[in-house]
């Protein structure tokens, strides 16, 4: 049986006449007999049968051409949609994103494009939460998310495109309107308001706002309803992500947070990894990948590709001098005034220093811990003076497995505590940890008490004191759950810590895992 034969049998269904069919088919009436004869000898079964000078499809050959049309109607389409990319690109994307990017990111994408590969792209855009964005993917009613980034969803490719401040809402009339910036605490007096419950938003703020002691209510879903809100409502602050252009609404103020760190949060760019794409969304995936590091030209994206991508990841090091201003106007088609100004910000953030006359050169250095008895990130974070966030936490009860029994020296059977951690620094993914705690005591399973340092916790709360350990030191390449929890790719190197501490009398008390990304992260061995 071959494509022909097919064709062949759909026409003469159509038709219901030899020769009508030959004719239209530009073939022989012998040659297509023949062609029908050897493919109903193939399948063993009549296909048509005779009526006059007309033939009829049978019971077999009309059940046959039911699926033939179908299969045949598939081919047709794909090979009108390659004959189109010949000339150009085409098809529909299915793109769901939230509301914080589709007044400035997003329509910038779309249209740099739509003008790389022309107008015959069909971009069917739907407004949808995280949690519907990662959902309308893994149902395979979306083929590309714009979202942020659920670390339970295993299914689910994530790739950083652009990041997100916390910022404060309030009215132009509003008494904080003038300031520059404002901190946390000089919030606690004002009437406040920030996400919904069922906002992704939401998760994200929760444990930020029980550190600083913040209760505001729960009031809206997006950015643009809550700048809404509190102008309306002109004695209302709310607490709330910035977009990434500036809201228009008439009347309504964003003010800087001056003691949280920056940049606060990360919008992604998602799809189902095992998928069936278009080679369009290939496309698409592949022009957002590159767009994201300079979506429009602006000051921040020429300082984060460069914090991000060449400094972070050590193509700069210490020392090392960052191109000229001519070079990068050159190379990446900027104006003068922008590059300067990228500089000056990378400068002021501590990641470069302006050397007159020289040039400017790398200072950024890598977060370095000296391995000098049991101590928790936090405190090692502390001693460098460096501030930490714990930017996922989760506290369950489980039922270990044999390496997690073994190392607690436990029983298969007795269940024991698993918790999970990314814990920042300087910005960014520091350190991704699976604790397992042996179950000697009672421990919350709400994730406030493990947000700053577990052993401090643990000593003041429940009177645990780790008196020695043992740290086993690797290098390898991430999983794919590592790769989500600290944002990198693949090929990205890191370490592997595996701790054992005891306590008094050389008891087990916890086995933890602990994944380090190697470009931002180095050890220290006093010998």
């Amino acid at each position: 049986m071959n494509l022909s034969q097919l064709y062949y049998f759909r026409k003469l269904a159509e038709l219901e006449h030899y020769g009508k069919a030959s004719e239209e088919l530009f073939i022989t009436q012998p040659s297509l007999s023949n062609s029908i004869g050897n493919l109903e000898k193939e399948l063993g079964v009549p296909l048509f049968e005779r009526v006059g000078r007309n033939v009829r499809l049978t019971s077999y050959g009309a059940e046959f051409n039911e699926h033939v049309c179908v299969a045949l109607s598939e081919i047709d389409k794909a090979i009108d949609l390659m004959k189109l990319y010949s000339s150009g690109l085409s098809g529909q994307i299915r793109i769901g994103a939230v509301i914080s990017i589709q007044r400035n990111f997003l329509p910038l994408l779309l249209s740099s494009f739509r003008k790389e590969f022309g107008d015959n792209i069909d971009f069917d855009i739907h407004q949808e939460t995280t949690y519907d964005c990662l959902k309308g993917l893994l149902d395979g009613k979306l083929d590309v998310a714009f979202c942020g980034m659920v670390l339970d969803e295993r299914d689910i490719v994530y790739e950083p495109i652009i990041t997100q401040n916390l910022i404060v809402g309030v009215s132009e009339t509003h008494e904080l309107a003038s300031r520059e910036s404002v901190s946390l605490e000089e919030l606690k007096d004002y009437n406040l308001v920030s996400y919904r419950k069922e906002s992704f938003a939401s998760t994200l703020l929760e444990g930020l706002f029980r550190r600083v002691g913040l209760s505001p209510k729960q009031s809206f879903n997006d950015e643009i309803s809550a700048a809404a809100f509190v102008v309306s409502e002109s004695d209302t602050v709310a607490i709330m992500l910035e977009t990434l252009d500036d809201i228009k609404t008439r009347g309504f103020v964003g003010i800087p947070i001056s003691d949280i760190q920056t940049p606060f949060h990360t919008i992604y760019m998602a799809y189902k990894e095992k998928a069936f794409r278009s080679c369009v969304t290939d496309q698409l995936i592949e022009f957002a990948r590159n767009f994201a590091k300079f979506p429009s030209g602006k000051i921040g994206d020429l300082r984060d590709y460069y914090r991000r991508e060449q400094i972070e990841c050590g193509t700069y090091k210490k020392g090392d001098f960052l191109p000229t201003e001519k070079e990068l106007m050159e190379k990446y088609e900027l104006s003068r005034v922008t590059v300067r100004q990228a500089m000056t910000n990378l400068v002021q953030s501590g990641y470069a220093r302006a050397r007159r006359g020289i040039g400017t050169d790398v200072v950024y250095e890598k977060v370095e811990e000296q391995m000098e008895g049991v101590i928790s990130f936090t405190e090692e974070m502390k001693k460098h003076h460096i501030e930490m966030q714990t930017t996922y936490c989760k506290m369950e009860l489980i039922s270990p497995g044999e390496t997690v029994a073994r190392s607690l020296q436990i029983p298969l059977t007795e269940p024991c505590y698993c918790l999970k951690r990314v814990r920042n620094a300087v910005g960014k993914p520091m350190v991704y940890t699976i604790t397992y705690l042996k179950k000697i005591c009672e421990l919350p399973t709400e994730p406030e008490p493990y947000m700053e340092s577990l052993y401090q916790y643990l000593r003041e709360e429940h009177g645990i004191y780790i008196e020695s350990g043992r740290d086993t030191l690797e290098a390898a390449l991430p999983s794919e759950e590592v790769q989500k929890a600290l944002k990198i790719d693949a090929q990205m190197p890191i370490f592997i810590r595996t701790r054992q501490t005891f306590r008094k009398g050389g008891e087990v008390f916890e086995y933890s895992i602990c994944y380090y990304p190697g470009n931002r992260y180095k050890y220290t061995v006093e010998l």
